[in-house]
């Protein structure tokens, strides 16, 4: 929600929506994200996004696997903080 709030931000929510209007997959939103000029993420951001959008997808889609908080080490929670507060400043949430 927060990669679709910060493209609403710069008025990019036609990149993320497919032909019929409705949002694309979020693997697809996160390389859109990632090559935007308009959305100007940090370098950390456009690498870790991907790494951390795995993790989801995986908790999201398959049935055998639920993320635990031991899946998620000191430096996995620290790339996932700079990249929410990233995106929640982007999209104007937070300033």
């Amino acid at each position: 929600m927060l990669l679709i709030l910060s493209f609403k931000e710069v008025g990019g929510t036609d990149q993320i929506k497919d032909s019929n209007g409705n949002y694309m997959h979020l693997s697809q939103i996160v390389k859109k994200a990632t090559s935007s000029r308009d959305l100007d993420l940090t370098r950390n951001t456009k690498q870790w996004l991907p790494i951390l959008c795995l993790q989801g997808h995986l908790s999201a889609h398959n049935p055998f696997y639920i993320a635990t908080e031991a899946d998620f080490d000191a430096d996995t929670r620290l790339k996932l903080r700079v990249v929410i507060s990233e995106l929640l400043q982007k999209s104007k949430i937070r300033s």
